[in-house]
């Protein structure tokens, strides 16, 4: 009889680990819906040409992997995308779902996106549609330009500006912009009228973000309340249809990488779910603006094992090798990993290591889940310097992906922001 793992977790200061067997075909709840933690999302009412895209994430709680077959859209007006085609357990995976704002379709707009799982449990191979909805309402009357603030990767400490343009073309000559909405305290926005006539009513926007926005994702919505007003049909407690109206806005998706001098990837350091007197070898990548040499690598877990290069470079390689024993028993692998340069003050920068082990007391053999067939040897047979001389080439595009080198040899399989996993 096969049987399907599922792992029931939560990494904090009190981690709580179970295996919930469940025998045959998960009939109780769909396998694949159990992992989405939302299938419905509303875009609200957008303007023309803006940037429009919502993640629904989702987590692989099987101990298996899990595998994107497709993903498909009822509707033009969303195309849908995913980051990676395998989901290691414990990892999460997105499906990306982007309004077509570019005029084709207009007010009302809804899509069903189907993705389709697959998840091999023995020698079975199980497969499910799980479904998510979208919608929105795209003004014709209004265009922004450009349709996002994205900010790029600014350094830690800078103010960065953008700016924008609002024109209504909507026919009244009484429009205008009331308020600016924001969620995120360091992002501001003031608007300026420039145009206004009988045909359309035109204003100018500067968007700035402050020096003191933390390191970190910036991922915001402005709101750009107006004078318009949208009545619709409610439905009271009582059963009866009234009309109500509500303020419109015009939503503006803001982005942006507060990046800090020093930079790591991956992180966290997911070292995965392993097995007694089991040798695993994986990489982590640490960047700066200027060059740097690592002084040291620590951990309070002396199963770990680091190698680095003492040349100093603004892009290097560090090789983790963990060892557990065959007496370990299961154990939560939640642990720092401390990297010491000689940056000014050695600056120095902690990752948080995510794993865990199944030991002799776990009352049946579990398999082995294998992140990377990397043999030990071949390690040895690549010296840190061509490594290093490999990823420093790369040094002028987007912080180096350490999906794409293995210990200097090139990874074929497409992994996503999970780094060497």
């Amino acid at each position: 009889m096969t049987k399907l793992r599922r792992l029931i977790h939560t990494f904090s200061p009190t981690v709580v680990l179970a295996l919930v067997f469940l025998s045959g075909v998960v009939s109780a709840e769909s396998w694949g819906r159990q992992m989405f933690a939302e299938t419905r999302f509303d875009f609200g009412r957008v303007a023309l040409r803006t940037s429009e895209e919502h993640r629904f994430e989702f987590e692989n709680v099987w101990e298996q992997d899990v595998r994107i077959v497709s993903v498909r859209s009822s509707c033009t007006c969303t195309s849908v995308s995913f980051e990676q085609p395998i989901v290691k357990s414990l990892e999460k995976g997105y499906i990306v779902a982007k309004l077509n704002t570019n005029g084709q379709h207009l007010r009302d707009v809804s899509a069903t996106i189907t993705v389709t799982l697959e998840l091999r449990v023995g020698e079975r191979i199980l497969r499910e549609a799980v479904q998510l909805d979208v919608k929105g309402y795209i003004r014709s009357d209004v265009i922004l330009t450009p349709g996002i603030i994205d900010f790029g990767v600014v350094v830690l400490g800078k103010e960065d500006e953008r700016k924008l343009r609002i024109e209504y073309r909507g026919g009244r000559s009484d429009w205008k912009i009331t308020d600016i909405v924001r969620d995120n305290p360091f992002v501001h926005a003031r608007a300026e009228e420039v145009k206004r006539n009988s045909r359309e009513v035109v204003y100018d926007v500067v968007v700035k973000l402050k020096s003191d926005t933390p390191a970190g994702y910036v991922n915001d919505i402005l709101r750009f309340v107006t004078n318009d007003k949208q009545t619709v049909i409610a439905t009271t407690n009582s059963n009866e249809n009234v009309n109500a109206t509500f303020i419109s806005s015009i939503q503006l998706p803001v982005r942006g990488n507060i990046v800090a001098p020093l930079q790591v990837k991956p992180s966290p350091f997911l070292i995965g779910v392993l097995s007694p007197n089991e040798k695993v070898i994986k990489s982590i990548i640490v960047r700066n603006d200027a060059t740097f040499r690592i002084l040291n690598v620590t951990s309070s877990d002396p199963r770990f094992k680091f190698t680095f290069s003492n040349t100093e470079r603004p892009l290097q390689l560090i090789s983790v090798m963990f060892t557990s024993s065959r007496n370990d028993d299961d154990e939560d692998l939640e642990r720092k990993i401390i990297i010491k340069t000689n940056l000014p003050k050695n600056e120095t920068i902690s990752i948080d290591v995510k794993g865990f082990l199944y030991g002799n007391k776990t009352p049946q053999t579990i398999s082995t889940l294998v992140r990377d067939e990397i043999e030990i040897d071949s390690w040895h047979a690549v010296s840190q310097d061509d490594v290093g001389s490999k990823l420093t080439n790369k040094i002028d595009s987007e912080f180096y992906d350490t999906s794409s080198v293995i210990f200097g040899k090139p990874n074929t399989a497409k992994t996503g922001n999970a780094g060497l996993y």
